[in-house]
Formats: C-alpha cells, structure tokens, sequence
C-alpha cells in the first residue's frame, strides 16, 4: 500500500501497483468514477481479509498468548 516509492521507481504503466492504478483512474477521469474506485479498493482489500479470515484463530492466539506472559 505503499505509494511514493512505487511511483519514483516504475516509469512503465504496466508495472505500476494497483494503489497507483487505482489513484491515477481517479486523475484521469476529473469527474469521480465512485463504483469503479470502490471495486478498485475492494480487489485490493480481498487477499488481506481473506488471509486474516484464514488465520484469526492464530492470530487471537499470539495476541493472548503475549497478553498473558
């Protein structure tokens, strides 16, 4: 999620990452395309909240685990 670094070190569109991509629709459109940014967003999000969904119990685990010691 990071964008700075990415947009110095990419001078190619097709190696740019999806939060550029996603910043650089909402540039060039000037009028705000809010249903394309929104599934933009949301193909970014799904693989994290698929993996924390994927591993809540060990990650409650490690947090009460650490809480306790």
């Amino acid at each position: 999620n990071d964008y700075f670094w990415p947009l110095v070190m990419t001078t190619n569109e097709t190696a740019r990452t999806l939060p550029l991509g996603i910043a650089k629709i909402r540039e060039v459109e000037g009028v705000a395309t809010w249903n394309i940014l929104m599934a933009g967003n949301l193909i970014l999000v799904a693989p994290i909240l698929v993996v924390f969904f994927l591993s809540q119990r060990q990650i409650i685990k490690a947090f009460v685990y650490n809480g306790v010691k």
